[in-house]
């Protein structure tokens, strides 16, 4: 029993070092909640090509069965002339 939890443990932490890695290239997460096989990370990009970039690479890697976008918004930047992008990704491991 110890075993199959320690191992619960360390799948958990691979997902999330693996999918916060890959967020913090292109922007940063917000949050990353994992319920099981499925990680849903919330983040910011510059661009929305940032985004499909972090989807990209979390695909190229073969780690995760499923990434998808669920989610994507212009978030306004108020006086900054920077573009914001907020997103979900729902991950399937």
């Amino acid at each position: 029993m110890q075993q199959e939890v320690l191992g619960l443990v360390g799948h958990s932490a691979d997902m999330l070092e693996i999918t916060n890695d890959v967020l913090s290239q292109q922007g940063y997460a917000i949050s990353i909640d994992i319920d099981g096989d499925q990680i849903i990370a919330c983040g910011q990009c510059s661009t929305i090509a940032d985004v499909i970039t972090c989807v990209t690479v979390l695909q190229d890697i073969g780690y995760f069965s499923e990434i998808r976008i669920d989610e994507v918004e212009v978030v306004d930047a108020g006086d900054s002339p920077e573009q914001k992008v907020s997103f979900t990704l729902i991950i399937t491991r």
